[in-house]
């Protein structure tokens, strides 16, 4: 189980990945963080298949992702952008029910095992008591976890988020990425997109710090969160500690 970029360039006329070469093949949480328009959501949207790269390779668990059908990739990848279309009147279970739209046959019957999955998934994100509740009545917070439900009802081995936690109080903040957490433990291996550092450095295994469409760091929060970095890449002067209660690194700036 893995994925694979290998000499990636991918992108628009006016910004692209300049020859991305990655691999994550351990289950668990990799944070993506970088200053804006550095190529973060760029690397999603190629990875999930959603946008062709104009060079090299993606491999997912050990298949050219160039080379497969939609529905082939989205039994392989989740991908849930940082703003997904919102469906007039709809309720939660129908939106989670379309996770399981890849492991449906042509006419789109949903199974028993597609149903076990949907409840169970509406129950991982804790909303079983707003299941049939339309989801534009739902608060932002209970909006991003069905979405997330959506994702692990989808039961693919790789999960990628493009800022999950944009807009939402902090209390919702940390549910979400508590939900990431469950599914890394789960086996899944997760890609998040995150412009809070000290969140990425709270809940991910591992941080890729990009910039200007290239990977120009990665490794253990602890190592990579450093003073240095951060007035190398986001052009920042601050004072770097651990936090009390986790000891990964907390970010004071300075004056």
């Amino acid at each position: 189980m893995s994925i694979r970029l290998s000499h990636i360039v991918s992108g628009y006329d006016n910004f692209r990945l300049n020859d991305v070469s990655l691999d994550f093949g351990v289950s668990g949480i990799t944070a993506l963080i970088g200053p804006n328009g550095c190529g973060k959501s760029t690397l999603l949207k190629t990875v999930s298949g959603h946008l062709n790269p104009r060079g090299g390779q993606v491999e997912v668990s050990g298949f050219d992702i160039a080379q497969l059908s939609n529905k082939r990739i989205a039994k392989l990848v989740s991908y849930l952008p940082q703003h997904p279309v919102l469906p007039p009147a709809i309720s939660v279970r129908d939106l989670v029910g379309y996770g399981r739209a890849p492991h449906q046959n042509l006419f789109g019957f949903r199974s028993a095992e597609d149903d076990q999955k949907v409840d169970a998934a509406i129950e991982e994100v804790d909303l079983p008591d707003l299941a049939d509740r339309p989801l534009a009545s739902l608060s932002g917070g209970q909006r991003q976890r069905a979405f997330i439900a959506m994702c692990v009802a989808q039961d693919t081995p790789y999960l990628l988020f493009d800022e999950p936690t944009s807009f939402l109080d902090i209390r919702y903040q940390f549910e979400i990425l508590d939900l990431l957490r469950t599914q890394a433990k789960s086996g899944k291996i997760i890609l998040v997109v995150l412009h809070d550092i000290e969140q990425a450095a709270r809940y991910a295994d591992e941080i890729i710090v990009m910039n200007d469409g290239q990977a120009i760091e990665r490794g253990n929060p602890m190592d990579v969160i450093t003073a240095e970095l951060l007035e190398d890449v986001f052009e920042l002067r601050s004072t770097v500690f651990p936090d009390p209660n986790t000891g990964t690194p907390l970010i004071s700036a300075v004056p």
